[in-house]
């Protein structure tokens, strides 16, 4: 992956957004390796922006398991375990 960290944080965060909806719907990457990558999305959020913790929980990590729940549905291999704080 190249160098983004002259980005601004809001274009990092969404690239990764993008690509972490694209392993959703375009790979068949089990959930735990796709939340290892939601949590390095994170900590890149929070290295940066730690008041904005619940904010990415809310906005982001809720994304990406209604993208699994709508497309791989929790039945599927790995399924998301259900939403707790932080996660």
């Amino acid at each position: 992956m190249s160098d983004e960290s002259h980005l601004p944080l809001a274009d990092r965060l969404k690239r990764a957004s993008h690509r972490i909806c694209a392993l959703i719907l375009n790979s068949d990457m089990e959930w735990i390796d796709i939340s290892f990558e939601i949590d390095r999305m994170r900590e890149m959020c929070l290295s940066e922006a730690p008041e904005k913790a619940e904010l990415f929980d809310a906005l982001y990590a809720a994304r990406f398991e209604r993208l699994w729940d709508q497309w791989r549905g929790r039945a599927a291999s790995g399924a998301p375990p259900p939403r707790g704080p932080g996660k």
